[in-house]
């Protein structure tokens, strides 16, 4: 099975774009027909830095990797300056920037990586914030990342605000690409930026952060700049404050607001908020369970992480 042949089947005979990068349009056939010969050189079980953005040729060669069955480490140059850290931590056996492959060797070894080759499938490794701790190299098993954005969902415009190497950007991405959406990449996350976006390419669903709302409504957009053609908003990735999504729930009376709940570990979860102005939600949707032991939450889902490369292992005995 190849995912590249895949989505390209899905999107015969589509006369719309897949992505709108600096007012590009690029079309499913524009990805499938990128030259990945570059790429010969790296067989199944291979540890991939591909480094790189929402784009043609980023987007082929990470589907062809994928088909390969290597394992893939998606960065931006956002982090350069961690690279040579997360090669490390990750076993890098080559790394792939501006078109181009770069042999590493690597004595490091890792027990948690030797188990997953013996799988021959395709991995995913994504790196945690660190924000409280050194970042934690986060292992997937890439068909079963995959796996939830083969059920056919709404087809919407989408902006990807999240980044090439978050998970959650990731998330949307594929969930845009299998529902023969189109995602819409910004060049920063200003408010302006964002907002022009939105209104000029008709954009109905904006999944972003409560960093950027509290932006948003320290601007002169809201309410009157607000295009008419978003629908949803949907906010995670950290702590919403009260304050922020009442003001813009009354000020945008016409917007569904929607918390995401997601962690790198078990990817983006399905949720249900109490109502459109309050911050509790539930977790749930098709193979999620939850429970509390010891006033800590545990979630058991369909689609967890393997586990991590450079941690003790998060997970009970069941």
């Amino acid at each position: 099975m190849s995912i590249l042949k895949d989505l390209s089947v899905l999107w015969e005979g589509l006369n719309k774009p897949v992505l709108i990068s600096n007012s590009q349009e690029v079309f499913f056939e524009e990805i499938y027909t990128v030259e990945t010969a570059v790429l010969n050189a790296i067989k199944a079980g291979d540890v991939v830095a591909l480094v790189g953005d929402f784009n043609s040729v980023s987007i082929a060669f990470l589907l062809r990797l994928i088909d390969i069955r290597a394992i893939v480490v998606p960065l931006t140059d956002t982090t350069k300056n961690e690279h040579e850290t997360y090669f490390k931590v990750a076993c890098v056996d080559f790394v792939v920037k501006d078109g181009k492959l770069f042999k590493r060797t690597s004595n490091s070894k890792n027990r948690l990586l030797e188990q997953f080759r013996a799988r021959n499938v395709a991995g995913l490794i994504a790196f945690s914030s660190g924000t409280t701790s050194e970042p934690k190299a986060i292992l997937h098993d890439f068909s079963v990342f995959l796996s939830k954005f083969r059920v056919p969902k709404k087809n919407l415009n989408t902006i990807n605000f999240l980044l090439f190497d978050h998970v959650g950007g990731l998330n949307t991405f594929f969930y845009s690409v299998f529902n023969r959406g189109t995602s819409i990449i910004p060049n920063s996350r200003s408010v302006d930026e964002i907002i022009s976006l939105c209104d000029f390419y008709n954009v109905e669903l904006l999944p972003t952060t409560p960093t950027f709302l509290r932006m948003l409504l320290f601007s002169d957009f809201v309410p009157k700049k607000i295009p008419k053609n978003i629908k949803i908003i949907s906010y995670g990735t950290e702590i919403m404050d009260p304050e922020t999504l009442t003001r813009l729930c009354k000020l945008l009376p016409n917007v569904d607001f929607r918390q995401t709940y997601g962690i790198s570990e078990l990817g983006v979860l399905s949720t249900r908020s109490e109502r459109r102005t309050s911050l509790y939600f539930k977790i749930g949707g098709a193979g999620v369970f939850t429970r509390v032991r010891d006033d800590v939450l545990q979630i058991k889902t369909s689609t967890p992480m393997v586990g991590y490369l450079n941690a003790p292992s998060p997970f009970t005995d069941d």
